[in-house]
């Protein structure tokens, strides 16, 4: 069977790290059973392969990260990119490929799978350390759209897996309460760490000591795995009780650099020195995870280890230090440290906070060292053989993996709606592109919103002519012109097909549109389906073949992210108005809301109508493909629109469910204070040292100048502000020192 485990780390290019040790354990007990392993390795390197590869023999490893397009993007964040690099690398005979839940290297594979009617492999995720678990762990708040972006797409991953493999049921209650949608119950599996057979020969032969002569920290240097509540404790049982470390010499920090409110490891060191002046404080954090369990087990006979993490699910370093003979630890018992340790364990247990540290460092300094009877031990055969069992449930599951509904028909039920004002040179190409569509199973319904223009009011009589042969393509004139929205729903009432396809008369479809999007749509049977987008310049229409290659003239490449509300109330995360819904659920949801005359003139509609139907729970996503081009023009109504005009409709309706309590004023002080916090430029301002990258930013600069003056979020958005700042602040010194010279 071939697996293929896809992770952003692994041993070799890290040296530890929970993620890297069960990618790398997991791969040696596959091909150890049988398994023909391939590793999707992620990560950045700073080292070559050769270095790093002897413990991968018989692997094949994959290095993949994402390449920087050579055209303008908006939102094609980076780890979207290096998903889309993982799928592009996943062999086409893989039968179960492994996920890890951080920085979501499975998001495109998952839901390109999604609208594919192909056999697919089975997917698991691992859930080790979301990115949202991840900053509520060290205490810190989301602080950019993109710390909003990750955690989507890791939800995203998660849900639409076949299988969940969780190390502790801590992890699966936290993302329960945050309210996380997991697959179904019995696709959810508490597994522990698996564990390739441990040895501790050294500290078999170590007598133990009568007392405790050194302290070990173990675990990154960092906020969340306690570092800071280390110190805190060393300085309050110094206070309250200063003969308590009469028996120590020693205080080794063993784990990775991190961060935390010391700054540096020197400062840390010298923080502790001041606290303890006559122990001995060394800083091992060079250590990978072997030297790391070499130095344990050596010194098991007279160290306590303190494992003090404030918020962790898992720790690899917990189970490893667990198993080492007459080696005595305690732990904090947040996360799932308690069902590391097991019953045996509860007495090395500890509350995440200072005093009940220094209390039961106190008690074990008294104590003395216990013997390995009296300790709690991870039970890794068991762990083991449940990861075996729970990988042969998996295999055999394949047949069933994401069951696609089959009976997509041929008879696409689709009413194609386009409103038409004043847009004579664009509609006849938006018709010749919906006349080459790869099926004719659809209505068309063209609405002349009543265009004022003679030359416009010409071109929809000729094209009406011109396509008079279609039965089923229908031209309707409307004296009076009602604006955008109001046209779209009108032109939703001239059929009765199952779906509604909503698309502008200056854009472009791709020959595939009107199918995929409809096959997409039985497929998954969702309520709301939209695309990727490229936008583009130009007044013809050159891109009518069936894998159109990258535009001419391109202006911006868009792939919206999904159904992600919390970005929605800053930015349409959701997609352009060209998509496609359920007849039903279009008029459930109340069209294209009309709640004041001024909305008939105002855009926004588009991103209004996707958030109604999020906040109303319909099933949305989006299919990752191009099948249509949007064209951009500088006077369009996107573009001369007033920003707080647009807004204005898509903030409505968060205010509209925040007055349910009472809160629905802070969401425009909300948005703006976004705003603000992306338009102002660093306060930092450092000198560029690589002339190459000025003049990338003086082209940056230069590239779609008149896109920024109509756009200020755009400049926000996609401008190096700090970049910039660093060349003009490079050419006003330089200027200043050759007046001084």
């Amino acid at each position: 069977m071939k697996v293929v485990i896809v992770s952003p780390e692994i041993l070799g290019p890290h040296k530890n790290g929970d993620i890297a040790i069960f990618a790398t354990n997991w791969a040696q007990m596959l091909r150890q059973n049988g398994n023909e392993v391939v590793i999707i390795y992620t990560g950045e390197t700073n080292t070559s392969q050769e270095d790093w590869m002897s413990q991968y023999n018989g692997f094949e490893v994959i290095h993949v990260l994402e390449n920087e397009p050579d055209y303008p993007h908006f939102n094609y964040e980076s780890f979207v990119r290096r998903s889309e690099a993982v799928t592009a690398q996943i062999p086409n005979d893989a039968e179960v490929i492994y996920f890890q839940d951080w920085l979501a290297n499975g998001f495109h594979f998952l839901r390109q799978r999604k609208f594919n009617a192909t056999f697919r492999p089975v997917c698991v995720t691992v859930t080790h350390s979301s990115h949202q678990w991840i900053l509520e762990a060290n205490k810190t708040f989301p602080s950019r759209r993109q710390d909003l972006e990750l955690s989507y797409a890791e939800r995203y991953q998660v849900e639409n897996s076949d299988f969940i493999a969780s190390p502790s049921q801590y992890m699966l209650n936290y993302l329960r309460k945050k309210g996380w949608k997991l697959p179904a119950q019995d696709k959810i599996y508490t597994l522990g760490y698996p564990l390739n057979n441990p040895q501790h020969s050294i500290s078999e032969n170590i007598r133990a000591a009568n007392q405790f002569n050194r302290l070990i920290y173990l675990g990154r240097l960092e906020t969340r795995k306690g570092i800071e509540l280390f110190v805190d404790a060393l300085r309050y049982l110094k206070q309250q009780n200063p003969a308590a470390f009469q028996s120590v010499n020693e205080i080794a920090l063993l784990g990775q650099v991190g961060v935390h409110r010391f700054g540096t490891s020197e400062e840390l060191v010298r923080t502790i020195r001041e606290c303890l002046p006559d122990v001995n404080v060394v800083d091992f954090s060079q250590f990978d995870t072997h030297e790391t369990q070499s130095y344990l087990a050596k010194n098991a006979g007279n160290s306590l280890v303190v494992a003090p993490s404030l918020m962790d699910n898992f720790p690899y370093a917990l189970i490893e230090a667990s198993l080492i003979p007459k080696l005595n630890l305690i732990s904090s018992n947040d996360g799932g440290q308690a069902e590391i340790l097991g019953e045996a364990g509860r007495f090395q247990l500890f509350e995440p906070y200072v005093r009940p540290l220094a209390e039961k460092m106190q008690e074990k300094l008294a104590e003395g060292p216990r013997g390995d009877d009296q300790l709690g031990h991870y039970d890794w055969q068991n762990a083991n053989q449940r990861w075996l069992e729970f990988h042969d449930k998996v295999s055999r599951s394949k047949a069933a993996s994401f069951q696609v509904n089959m009976s997509v028909t041929r008879t696409l039920s689709v009413d194609v709606c386009v409103p038409y004002f004043n847009h004579a040179q664009y509609l006849p190409s938006a018709l010749k592109s919906l006349s080459r569509q790869t099926t004719d199973n659809f209505n068309l319904y063209v609405i002349n919103d009543g265009s004022t223009d003679i030359n416009a009011q010409q071109v929809f009589e000729q094209m009406s002519k011109t396509y008079a042969h279609k039965s089923n393509w229908h031209f309707i004139n409307r004296e009076q012109n009602s604006g955008l929205s109001e046209t779209r729903n009108y032109a939703s009432t001239l059929g009765n097909a199952d779906y509604l396809l909503f698309m502008d008369s200056d854009n472009i479809a791709t020959p595939q549109m009107v199918e995929r999007f409809a096959e997409a749509m039985q497929m998954t049977g969702y309520d709301c389906l939209t695309c990727n987008v490229f936008w583009f310049q130009g007044n013809d229409a050159p891109y009518f073949e069936q894998q159109p290659d990258i535009l001419e003239k391109p202006v911006l490449y868009w792939p919206p992210l999904g159904n992600a509300l919390e970005l929605g109330l800053f930015q349409n995360c959701w997609g352009d108005a060209n998509f496609i819904i359920k007849r039903p659920v279009f008029d459930a949801i109340g069209k294209f809301r009309i709640e004041e005359t001024r909305d008939r003139y105002r855009t926004g509609e588009d991103t209004e109508i996707l958030a109604r139907l999020s906040f109303a729970g319909y099933n949305m996503d989006v299919i990752p493909e191009v099948l249509f081009f949007y064209r951009y023009l500088p006077n369009s109504m996107n573009r001369t629109a007033n920003e707080y005009e647009s807004m204005t409709r898509t903030l409505r309706v968060y205010a509209d469910e925040l007055q349910k309590i009472g809160l629905q004023h802070l969401i425009p002080w909300v948005y703006q204070v976004y705003k603000n916090s992306i338009a102002l430029p660093p306060a930092q301002i450092i000198q560029p040292s690589d002339p190459h990258e000025a003049e990338r930013i003086r082209h940056e600069v230069r590239l779609h100048y008149e896109d920024l003056k109509q756009d200020p979020q755009w400049i926000a958005e996609n401008i190096p502000w700090r970049k910039v700042a660093q060349g003009v602040f490079y050419k006003l010194s330089k200027k200043l020192s050759l007046r001084r010279g």
